[in-house]
């Protein structure tokens, strides 16, 4: 977890994330003490785990003490529970929080003594250092020895700063941040009990899907911070000594128990059913409100509209920092109206959080749909309306956009896009192979004429994104979804998110597996519907059913970028050993499909592949023979400079010496030259270069490399004609004429 900001007051952060104003407090009209056994069965103890349960009935006590003397709001009924090695589930993993705020009569689940992250607004993580500073035990001495007095509470101040293990003026570690879809940003790495808080709020947002952010509070020793989580980054409060600044510690424990749901983060556009127990557990039943909205043939329409969740999320995105996608299935409300939208029929409603400078989805797809011929617009979705809600906007509430004294590196600004269209069926639920073959090459072309006619290219295809739909005779038909990372294709105009690494990672294209990708072309587009090709032999049943990954395509998603990239070449040149493992693990009702289609595409990739692989060793021979001309023409200047300054007395001998040491430079060259001959080799055998006769020498070396290699041309976007349209359909055995 990187993208991380500090500096931020407990003031500003109690009162901007979560909306306590501190006046609540009547600060100084009465007089706060912490319990004595409590707070010395916390110092005193030994172990990290013998410490959560203190720590909360100091929570709990404050809150108590507030309670007297103060009116609080109390719209959660929040309450502390230390876990101790009890787990919670989510969607995707379980954790040990160690302490966690859960809503009153919030229970473990029924299978075995585990919680579920569904039901856990906010987590804690503790850490207790094994080599306490010399600075932390005086402060525990001093506390043991009475040097801890209670006393009024009259004002909201840092006293000190507590040593926390850190030294002061350490340099910010540096870290990428790879997300994907973004550049990259470097920024504070996270300790490892940091990151364990970051994993907590992982699994907060990737279970129901109705977080806009999610806080935490991360305890060490006698110190803890406050953590604030979004689709943005991290950000990590001051150091707050909780022990000797009461005022602080009661206006956090004042702020977590009378927050609302909007301020612990949950999506205030979704209007929760009144159900017992936590009711943002679920967002089936949930209403979903749009107080405006743009349509293809209206900017925006101010009258709001309301849509009722049928179920639980269709998809929740895995990760914190990126879109975070989510889709809700959705009805319009009874009494609701909107233009296109039909009460009768299923929608879902996408949420998403792209990046501010990207090219819009909804007027991509808009776009789309009015470059094309009516013939193929049924290909792509059918968007009734959108909402995008940008900073500045109310609806748009982030804390961060008024938080102040915030370090660390600037991050990408996003808004909050919801797009409502018709729910469609996902690639895997075709009902026969004739089905999925008449789908997959309706998705073939019109992404073929997306790109040529609107000039627009997708970039992220995937098995999610490939769907369908049926016509009134049930008929079945693709529908090319999800345009959020779409791109001009224009290549003349490449900006500068062209050069963002999208995609996911299972389809992605070899070529842009690497640190430093290239620019996303279409030929890259062409070799993601191969690999779902692939996917889809080896995983779908054709019955609804999907298989688990096997080891196979689980080295194309693990590992370094280098590690994916070798891991799908090592498929396309597998020899016997590969057929045998296609046909062991291809699932039966796609085993037609592995003589006509996908050996003649890897036949079709592996040309690809060794042409680019050959281009690439190309360009770095050049690149290699240039700087070795650089070395040697260097030396010829200086043995001129030395020419020029000599005697006119001078005999031959020196010069002779000289060329004697320009000889020692080229041997030294030829001395590297190995592993130059060796990548020559590997490339190509090259022809001698044309010309005769003798020319006068002029002293400076020529680089008769540059000519060789300039005979070979590169097409970049066809990879010198290996991978087009056209080819892909011929492998396919299918006519180039729609």
């Amino acid at each position: 977890m990187d993208n991380l900001q500090e500096g931020v007051s407990i003031q500003d952060f109690v009162l901007h994330v979560y909306g306590f104003d501190c006046a609540n407090l009547r600060l100084g009209s009465w007089q706060y003490s912490h319990r004595e056994d409590l707070w010395k069965e916390y110092i005193s103890c030994a172990t990290e785990p013998g410490r959560y349960k203190p720590f909360c009935g100091l929570f709990e006590d404050a809150y108590a003490q507030l309670s007297d003397h103060t009116e609080l709001p109390k719209h959660c009924n929040l309450k502390l529970r230390p876990l101790g090695s009890t787990q919670v589930l989510g969607d995707h993993n379980y954790r040990k929080p160690d302490v966690v705020v859960v809503g009153e009569g919030v229970e473990p689940c029924e299978s075995g003594d585990r919680l579920l992250f569904k039901e856990i607004p906010l987590c804690m993580e503790f850490k207790k250092d094994s080599k306490p500073s010399q600075r932390q035990l005086d402060e525990v001495n001093r506390l043991q020895s009475g040097g801890f007095k209670s006393e009024p509470v009259n004002a909201l101040r840092t006293k000190r700063k507590l040593d926390s293990g850190v030294e002061e003026g350490r340099k910010r570690a540096r870290v990428t941040t790879q997300t994907g879809d973004e550049a990259q940003i470097k920024g504070k790495q996270l300790t490892a009990d940091e990151q364990q808080l970051a994993r907590y709020a992982l699994e907060s947002f990737s279970t129901v899907g109705n977080r806009r952010y999610v806080t935490g509070i991360f305890v060490k020793d006698l110190t803890l911070s406050l953590w604030y989580f979004d689709r943005i980054g991290a950000i990590k409060s001051d150091d707050l000594h909780f022990l000797s600044e009461p005022g602080l510690f009661m206006l956090i424990v004042a702020a977590i128990y009378s927050c609302d749901s909007e301020h612990l983060g949950y999506e205030p556009l979704l209007q929760h059913p009144d159900r017992g127990g936590w009711p943002f557990s679920s967002v089936k039943d949930s209403t979903l409100t749009l107080p405006f909205y743009s349509t293809s043939d209206s900017p925006e329409v101010k009258t709001p509209v309301a849509f009722d969740v049928t179920d639980e999320a269709l998809h929740v995105q895995y990760g914190i920092v990126g879109r975070g996608t989510v889709v809700l299935p959705v009805r319009l409300s009874p009494g609701a109206r909107c233009k296109g939208v039909k009460a009768s029929r299923e929608y879902v409603a996408k949420f998403s959080w792209p990046v501010s400078s990207r090219i819009k989805e909804d007027e991509s797809i808009w776009k789309i749909r009015n470059s094309i011929e009516e013939d193929w617009r049924r290909y792509i979705p059918d968007l009734k309306l959108s909402l995008t809600i940008e900073d500045g906007n109310k609806l748009a509430f982030l804390p961060r956009e008024v938080l102040k004294s915030l370090n660390g590196p600037p991050p990408e600004l996003r808004v909050l896009r919801i797009l409502v269209l018709p729910k469609y069926e996902r690639l895997r639920d075709v009902k026969s192979l004739t089905e999925f073959k008449e789908v997959f090459i309706g998705l073939l072309w019109v992404h073929h004429i997306v790109n040529f006619k609107a000039k627009i290219l997708h970039r992220d295809l995937s098995t999610e994104n490939l769907m369908f739909n049926r016509d009134k005779k049930k008929h079945a038909y693709g529908i090319l979804n999800d345009w959020d990372l779409c791109e001009d294709a224009d290549t003349k105009t490449h900006t500068t998110t062209a050069r963002h690494r999208t995609g996911t990672l299972p389809f992605m294209a070899m070529e842009l597996l690497c640190e430093k990708p290239p620019v996303h072309r279409y030929r890259h587009d062409l070799e993601s519907f191969f690999w779902i090709l692939i996917w889809a032999v080896f995983h779908f049943e054709l019955n609804g059913e999907e298989r688990p990954s096997n080891d196979l395509v689980n080295s194309w998603m693990h590992g370094t970028w280098k590690d994916m990239a070798l891991a799908k070449r090592d498929f396309l040149e597998g020899g016997e050993e590969l057929a045998d493992d296609l046909l062991l693990k291809v699932t039966p009702a796609f085993q037609p499909l592995i003589k006509i289609w996908v050996m003649p595409l890897r036949a079709m990739f592996m040309k690809y592949h060794s042409a680019w692989t050959a281009h690439t060793a190309r360009k770095f021979q050049k690149r290699m023979n240039n700087a070795r001309l650089n070395v040697v023409n260097e030396v010829v200047r200086r043995d001129r400079e030395y020419d020029d300054d000599s005697s006119d007395d001078e005999d031959d001998s020196s010069m002779g010496g000289k060329r004697d040491e320009r000889t020692v430079v080229g041997d030294d060259i030829e001395a590297r030259g190995g592993l130059d001959d060796r990548i020559e080799n590997q490339v190509t055998s090259q022809p001698e270069a044309e010309g005769g006769g003798e020319r006068e020498d002029s002293g400076k070396v020529e680089n008769q490399d540059d000519d060789l290699l300039d005979e070979v041309p590169w097409k970049e976007e066809t990879a010198n004609d290996t991978v087009t349209f056209a080819k892909f359909l011929e492998a396919i055995g299918q006519p180039t004429d729609p």
